[in-house]
């Protein structure tokens, strides 16, 4: 996970800076916080992601709706604790969602044709 995060940020100190906007800073680690001036889903699921290699197992949101709303989703996919937001029932059946679609993956829907009761052929 740190792999990816290095690939897609340059770090400096702790901050975590854009490799492909000039070099702004995406996010930064401040004691026992990440901060951020974004929202975007890339962002925030950067921040999880460190979070994730330093052990944390609950987060306390502050910020903008957007920011939060995308922290919280971001976070309850990887069953982190969450406090400091309230998730509309629209946030939970995205939640529920992408769920769904994260089990699904690797594997394969089909159907198989399975002999009749009777033990006769189907052509």
């Amino acid at each position: 996970m740190l792999e990816g995060l290095n690939n897609r940020y340059l770090k400096a100190d702790d901050k975590y800076h854009f490799r492909d906007k000039g070099g702004n800073v995406a996010f930064e680690v401040q004691e026992k916080k990440l901060v951020t001036q974004h929202d975007t889903p890339a962002v925030v699921s950067s921040m999880i992601d460190l979070a994730e290699t330093r052990d944390w197992s609950s987060l306390k949101l502050t910020g903008t709706d957007e920011f939060k709303r995308e922290a919280w989703l971001q976070a309850r996919l990887r069953d982190f604790e969450v406090s400091g937001y309230r998730p509309t029932k629209l946030d939970k059946v995205r939640l529920d969602e992408l769920r769904a679609e994260r089990a699904g993956q690797g594997h394969f829907n089909r159907i198989e044709m399975r002999s009749p009761a009777n033990g006769r052929q189907v052509e």
